[in-house]
């Protein structure tokens, strides 16, 4: 632009380059910005790092860009009640304002992901080479164990030639010796039976994201659970980009904590082996009832369960039926009061109300 107006150029003695900001100057001018936003003396923590690596990825670093992006995730914050933006959260409202990401972004996921696919195949080809390779220790016992059974049977066989019918009549009588061999063997316990690596899968519907899906199943979840799920979708070239009608495989991701209210009595609206019926039944109320929390788990007694429950946790068993009977049909009519579930319930989400974590 200097260069077609010449007389200004000359007026001109310095020249500045300003570039995007890299991801460690990113991550200090958000914090900057938050701090004298807040004017506590405290600088709340609203990102997570993989949230903010998605903040910079979908930036470019861009002062502009970033500031378009935070005020929209911290809109999000407020209004879905949570207290950190994640990877998730910050992709979906990049997905709302008009911020090009270019290829920039999908080059690094694919770079990260294809590497991640080539470590994993190597890997398992190298141990299933070790594997089928048997040692050489172990293949001269093996002969050694097959020559001394061979020279034990021919000394059996010499033996009985040997000794003549008379030795018949002082065998153990049959049923002694029956009853002797079955007390002596052992029946093998039965194996238990291996749990599957998935929830399920679900199809996406038209309006929605795989986003959403993942956050209603896993709640608040970090980077390595994301790579779970890019690992269990082989067949999803980009979850950004997932046709309405197309399959996501849910991995089985135990939660790090109980979700649920300690010490107080539950009220399970529903609970089903279906994954398909129990996921819509809460779509369908989810609007209507906020108060309703979707929540896969699985026990040895119930098996893998996918359930609904109320959020709040009730002091008395009355307190709970009473909130059990204001649900509307046909919810009030198939809801149950729990004092507890088993103590080998494993969870599969991360969600917890905040309320219950300011108390």
């Amino acid at each position: 632009t200097l260069k077609r107006y010449k007389n200004f150029a000359d007026r001109v003695n310095l020249y500045y380059f300003l570039e995007p900001l890299n991801f460690r100057e990113t991550r200090g001018m958000v914090r900057f910005r938050i701090a004298k936003a807040g004017n506590t003396g405290e600088t709340p923590s609203l990102f997570t790092y993989p949230g903010l690596f998605a903040l910079y990825l979908s930036t470019k670093g861009y002062p502009r860009k970033i500031v378009t992006l935070c005020h929209q995730v911290i809109l999000a914050l407020i209004i879905q009640n949570r207290s950190k933006a994640g990877w998730f959260m910050v992709r979906s409202s990049a997905g709302r304002v008009s911020i090009n990401q270019g290829k920039g972004f999908r080059l690094v996921i694919a770079t990260s992901l294809s590497a991640l696919f080539v470590l994993i195949v190597a890997a398992g080809l190298f141990f299933g080479k070790i594997s089928e390779s048997k040692p050489m220790k172990e293949i001269s016992d093996t002969a050694s164990d097959i020559v001394k059974e061979k020279e034990s049977s021919s000394g059996m066989q010499s033996a009985l030639s040997t000794t003549g019918t008379t030795d018949l009549s002082k065998k153990t009588p049959l049923t002694e010796s029956v009853a002797k061999t079955t007390h002596e063997l052992s029946v093998p316990e039965p194996k238990q039976r291996a749990h599957s690596p998935l929830l399920g899968n679900l199809a996406i519907k038209g309006g929605r994201t795989v986003w959403h899906l993942l956050r209603d199943f896993y709640g608040d979840f970090d980077n390595g659970q994301f790579e779970a799920v890019v690992l269990a979708n082989p067949h999803i070239k980009d979850l950004n980009k997932v046709i309405a009608g197309e399959f996501v495989n849910l991995p089985a991701l135990p939660a790090k904590s109980n979700p649920l209210p300690a010490g107080k009595y539950l009220v399970r609206v529903a609970a089903n082996e279906n994954i398909k019926e129990i996921y819509e039944l809460f779509r369908n109320y989810e609007q209507l009832l906020p108060s309703l929390r979707f929540l896969p788990y699985r026990n040895s007694r119930e098996g893998l369960v996918f359930s609904i429950f109320l959020k709040d946790g009730y002091n008395d068993i009355e307190s709970a039926r009473n909130e059990a009977g204001k649900l509307p049909q046909p919810l009030a009519s198939n809801a149950g009061v729990l004092e507890k579930l088993d103590d080998d319930t494993v969870f599969f989400t991360n969600r917890r109300d905040r309320r219950l974590e300011a108390e």
